[in-house]
């Protein structure tokens, strides 16, 4: 924009004009953005020393003092100081991740070491065993967490039978029975007893030289056998025994 120069050869009208032109060029003092509305260089010194500060610490400490850090809870912290203008973040701590733990179902869990163990006396108790029949058995200890499983004819063996009487099979499981007929004639007869469908009882007589008869339960299939046998065997088919092997003297 080219400059206005006022000249004392100027006419009064020339001159009016041309002040106005100053005027409207400089503005009006009173929409000057500054505390200094009076003069224009005092407006421009106050620009030049904001101008001067944004290379001086005060603008450093104007952006950190607007600044702020919200820790908002949960495990570790969030902080800020604002005199350096750092940040500072601290990871959770391991008492407060081990305050998230707990135990249960035979875990034990220490809350102020960290430590897991087991109580097995606890884990022992959560397991169960189901004998669903047949020859052997399985059975489990609770107290001592033992299971147990006993083979088909892994039973004690009855006692020597030495004189009439009838033998019950008391546990679930293939019987082996000797019959020693020293002291006399022996009738035995064979119950069902524990038996399930299946297992068989095996009548020997191991010594003596009379006679042994054997009685299977009623309605079994065969004939109740006369003296003198010596190995007979009996297969319980769930209502009744079927004889498949008789051996007599």
């Amino acid at each position: 924009m080219a400059k206005t120069t006022v000249n004392l050869s100027d006419t009064v009208t020339a001159w009016v004009t041309k002040t106005n032109q100053i005027s409207s060029a400089i503005g009006d003092l009173v929409n000057l953005n500054t505390t200094v509305d009076s003069d224009i260089v005092g407006a421009i010194n106050e620009l030049k020393v904001a101008v001067d500060k944004t290379d001086s610490s005060d603008v450093i400490n104007l952006a950190r003092n607007n600044l702020a850090a919200v820790d908002a809870g949960g495990d570790g912290s969030f902080a800020y100081d604002s005199a350096n203008g750092k940040f500072t973040y601290t990871g959770p701590s391991a008492s407060e991740v081990r305050a998230h733990l707990n135990g249960g179902a035979g875990i034990v869990y220490s809350s102020s070491t960290g430590n897991i163990s087991v109580d097995s006396s606890e884990v022992r108790e959560l397991i169960s065993v189901t004998d669903a029949g047949g020859s052997g058995s399985l059975t489990y200890n609770n107290s001592t967490g033992v299971f147990t499983y006993t083979g088909p004819g892994a039973t004690t063996l009855p006692s020597t039978i030495t004189s009439t009487q009838t033998f019950t099979p008391s546990t679930s499981d293939d019987q082996y029975v000797r019959v020693d007929t020293s002291g006399g004639d022996i009738t035995l007869s064979v119950a069902v007893g524990s038996l399930v469908t299946g297992q068989s009882v095996v009548v020997d007589k191991i010594a003596g030289g009379n006679n042994l008869t054997i009685n299977w339960a009623a309605s079994s299939q065969g004939i109740s056998l006369s003296n003198s046998v010596e190995l007979a065997v009996g297969f319980y088919n769930g209502t009744a025994f079927s004889f498949v092997e008789t051996v007599k003297s």
